[in-house]
């Protein structure tokens, strides 16, 4: 009988839990280097699906959706028919059963409900799951969906206020945004208003290219914007070295949502602490391995949070 098997997925990175009678976690990877991440972009294989990447722990398949938000929904779809074979359900080239899958992007989550009704899906650090249609509701999902979600629009507002503390005479603010994802332009509109309840002005730098980054950064600097904040997207994790590198070459502090800023010498993050997202993420792996319904386990909001201050770039 074939072990279950989940898969873990997100946009900038994919791991495997497999159970044989016991559940074995592989940890969060090491923040690759601005060269890895231009180099297995640059492989000239499926496009939006990189070939298979083994987990040396577990050596079973896993795919990556990398970070193009264009071709993350044609992932959620190449990823369920590359793992499907005879029978129900996902399944790889050795009959060996795919019983959960595990996602951190709504915009991959979504695709995933549109493609599949049957299969459990675990999601992670994914914002609204009511409004985007994830699940009927927080305390009863309904479906085959569960998981964690971001409270990101608040996060977005609490960068703000962490940026005028920091800063008490900011007035003007740059907001960074990827006008590409639809679920920017709600984000945004938090940052106006949070900044303008602290008399302050956030404007907005769209950029839709990694060649539009740059002249984001020098109109900011012109425009005399005190700070920047990034909004949250995975398009830009691995542009994350760049990024930091021109906030500190136009000498504007800069706030970011995930510790992997933090590693790139970023100013400051605010987030979700994603060591006590994962151990929850495990929790509704072992229940549904071990026969709970998705629908049956409520979603849950982070309670855990990172505030860092890079010293080194202060």
């Amino acid at each position: 009988m074939p072990a279950k098997t989940a898969l873990f997925c997100n946009a900038s990175r994919c791991d495997g839990v497999v159970d044989d009678g016991r559940t074995h976690v592989r940890g969060p990877q090491p923040h690759r280097s601005r060269q890895q991440d231009q180099n297995r972009d640059a492989d000239p294989r499926a496009p939006g699906v990189s070939d298979r990447y083994r987990s040396r722990h577990f050596g079973f398949p896993t795919r990556h959706a990398r970070s193009r938000l264009q071709r993350r929904r044609l992932f959620a779809v190449l990823l369920l028919e590359s793992f499907r074979g005879p029978g129900p359900g996902p399944r790889d080239s050795g009959d060996q059963a795919y019983s959960l899958l595990v996602w951190g992007s709504a915009v991959v989550a979504k695709a995933v409900r549109d493609a599949t009704t049957t299969t459990p899906v675990v999601f992670a650090d994914v914002a609204d799951p009511v409004k985007n249609g994830l699940v009927a509701s927080l305390a009863h999902p309904g479906g085959n969906m569960t998981g964690l979600t971001n409270v990101t629009e608040e996060l977005v507002a609490k960068r703000i206020e962490l940026l005028k503390e920091a800063l008490p005479s900011l007035t003007r603010i740059a907001v960074l945004g990827n006008l590409t994802n639809p679920e920017q332009p709600p984000y945004f509109r938090v940052a106006q208003e949070a900044a303008r309840r602290l008399n302050a002005e956030a404007r907005l730098y769209p950029v839709e290219t990694q060649a539009n980054l740059a002249a984001a950064f020098s109109n900011m600097e012109a425009d005399h914007m005190q700070a920047v904040l990034l909004l949250p997207d995975a398009w830009f994790y691995p542009l994350r070295t760049e990024i930091v590198a021109l906030a500190a070459k136009h000498r504007i502090p800069a706030i970011y949502g995930n510790t992997a800023y933090a590693d790139a010498e970023g100013l400051f993050v605010y987030g979700v602490n994603l060591s006590s997202l994962n151990v929850k993420v495990i929790v509704y792996l072992d229940k549904i391995l071990k026969g709970a319904k998705p629908g049956d386990l409520p979603v849950e909001r982070p309670s855990q949070f990172d505030f860092i201050v890079n010293q080194r770039t202060a």
